[in-house]
């Protein structure tokens, strides 16, 4: 099965087996700033996941991209109540997980 017809049907599933079958670390928050994810807040995220070696994916609903471009952030559009994912893979994904959860529990 190809995994660009996978992924937009089985959003789930997908996520649940890439828990199971790739060590990664992933946590959600809600954004609280009024704005949602403008173009600061958005910046500030960027510059924090790319100081991660880690890869860090961002996921609204359906749709993913990487959080280390401030182009694929914005284009979640992530409004105020909002929830988003961030999924960290790498070797210090856990010390950078904690890292970015403290930076977007202070700032967004």
């Amino acid at each position: 099965m190809r995994w660009s017809r996978f992924w937009s049907t089985n959003y789930d599933k997908y996520y649940r087996y890439r828990q199971e079958t790739i060590k990664m670390v992933s946590f959600t928050f809600t954004v609280h700033d009024p704005a949602g994810l403008h173009a600061r807040p958005a910046g500030e995220l960027v510059k924090a996941a790319g100081q991660c070696t880690s890869s860090v994916t961002i996921c609204k609903d359906k749709k993913t991209g990487d959080a280390k471009r401030l182009f694929k952030v914005m284009s979640l559009a992530v409004k105020q109540d909002d929830e988003v994912a961030l999924i960290l893979e790498g070797e210090k994904e856990r010390e950078e997980a904690e890292a970015l959860k403290q930076f977007v529990t202070e700032n967004l």
